[in-house]
Parts: structure tokens; sequence; C-alpha cells
């Protein structure tokens, strides 16, 4: 992969209890970077265990920091691109041997 094909911006959201209450939930940004956005593979549709009605997006991170502990309770939200404005839920994660953080995102689609 090429340095200049990290064009898009995504960032991270987690949720976390905001009070007392069980359904008392904000959400906070941990991280927010450059990005490849792609279509997903067959492989990836394997290894989330994702449903092919959904709307679904692998992004590649370049050199993430090693305090990242990007989890699938998280979600993302892209802030450039096509995909503008959607956050996806996040259901996988891996490391790449060449130090690229690979993330398989999904969510429904709307219907309007």
């Amino acid at each position: 992969m090429k340095f200049n094909e990290f064009k898009d911006q995504v960032e991270f959201f987690n949720q976390e209890s905001s009070g007392p209450e069980a359904f008392d939930l904000g959400e906070s940004s941990f991280y927010k970077a450059r990005c490849l956005v792609y279509a997903p593979t067959e492989k990836d549709y394997r290894l989330g265990n994702l449903d092919l009605s959904n709307k679904v997006v692998t992004i590649i991170l370049r050199q993430p920091p090693k305090v990242l502990n990007i989890q699938t309770a998280d979600f993302l939200e892209l802030r450039t691109g096509i995909y503008k404005g959607e956050r996806f839920n996040i259901k996988h994660v891996s490391m790449t041997s060449d130090n690229y953080l690979k993330i398989v995102g999904e969510v429904e689609w709307h219907q309007e």
C-alpha cells in the first residue's frame, strides 16, 4: 500500500456510562486518523460473520499507536468519502504483519 492512498478520515467512539441507570449511556471519541476505505472481500464477510443484507466497509489504518485498543464493542464514523457521516459497528479487528490495522464495520441499511 502506498502512503498517499490513506485519504479518508475516521473517528472511533466507545460508549460509557453517563449516569446511574443502565440506559444512561454516552459516547466519547478516543481516536482519529486517516485511513484507506474499500469494499469488503469475501474473507472479510467470513471473519466478521457479517450479513449480506447490511452495509459493510473495511478500513485500513497505517501504523496505529501501540496503546490503541479498538474492540468490537466500539464503533467508527467515517468523516470523508462516500460513507461520510455513516456510523459502523466494529465487527472484526486484526493487525497485519506489515504493521497495518484492518477493521471491518457493519451497519444496517436505512429505509427512507
